[in-house]
């Protein structure tokens, strides 16, 4: 027997789903079957430390399709999606339920809760893949339009794991708190972001990642090339607005020479690096 209405499950994801309107003979159909046999699950497993049928609609279903909301209409039709350490599927189940075209997959490694959403899919009568391994695992050259991370283990790692798996027009999605937000490690750097709070909540936020634009609007880059060269040979540089910036990649690549071809004609001659901890000074006599 169904442990919450489907009335009651709507108005509890309400926030979540601002107006859009839910059609309770499937979105809040599949919820409650999958409701009802996560209750029955983590009463024998634990699944979720989140028992209460409300708490769990509102905490775990409420976010995940929030997070579906929001990037829906940044995902193309059956576009693919990762569900890093999906755990009980959050939240990959509720997204693949919000957008059935998606080709999500979902990874999880312990044996239990790959069981239990191989369980979820089949009562749902959904064709999302499970990965019951390590995400490091999949294929090295398998990508992803999406990928998702809520509540994983060891948050920086996943992070710096799940970069590899985002193809280079796709997007991260992370779910987390302002804590854990400003540990995000070093390979987030360089990607844009917004942020998006949570309903419902005063310090949980779904941050949303891309990679870095290929191309700056600023200059065309029409050569790049990157090669060793003895230690007091000086890399040519030839682009007058970004001197700055292969002065700083010479410095920290002292072995690599770095040319660039942009817009601009004027080529300037950057003289050899001082060793770090010391200051390098222009020699007059090159002016």
């Amino acid at each position: 027997m169904p442990t919450l209405t489907p009335t009651r499950i709507a108005a509890l994801l309400q926030p979540y789903l601002g107006t859009e309107v839910i059609d309770n003979n499937t979105l809040i159909g599949q919820l409650n079957l999958y409701l009802d046999l996560l209750l029955r699950w983590n009463a024998r497993t634990n699944l979720t430390a989140i028992r209460e049928p409300e708490a769990i609609v509102a905490r775990h279903f409420g976010e995940s399709l929030f997070a579906a909301r929001i990037l829906s209409p940044r995902l193309p039709a059956n576009a693919t999606l990762l569900d890093f350490g999906s755990g009980a599927g959050f939240p990959g189940l509720p997204i693949q339920l919000y957008r059935p075209d998606l080709q999500v997959t979902l990874s999880e490694s312990q044996n239990k809760k790959a069981t239990f959403l191989r369980e979820a899919v089949r009562t749902l009568g959904l064709t999302t893949e499970i990965w019951a391994a390590r995400t490091e695992t999949l294929p090295a050259d398998r990508q992803f339009n999406c990928v998702t991370l809520r509540a994983v283990d060891k948050m920086d790692t996943a992070i710096a794991a799940a970069t590899t798996r985002v193809s280079p027009t796709g997007l991260m999605a992370i779910l987390a708190g302002e804590t854990s937000h400003d540990q995000h490690p070093a390979p987030l750097a360089l990607w844009s972001q917004e942020t998006h709070p949570l309903p419902e909540s005063t310090n949980r936020h779904l941050h949303l990642y891309r990679h870095p634009t290929p191309k700056s609007k600023l200059f065309h880059v029409e050569q790049l090339a990157l090669r060793p060269h003895p230690p007091n040979l000086a890399p040519k540089l030839k682009c007058s607005t970004w001197n700055i910036l292969a002065w700083a990649i010479h410095w920290v690549h002292p072995r690599l020479a770095l040319e660039i071809s942009a817009q601009s004609t004027t080529s300037l001659q950057v003289p050899p690096i001082a060793p770090r901890g010391t200051i390098a000074r222009p020699n007059p006599s090159a002016a």
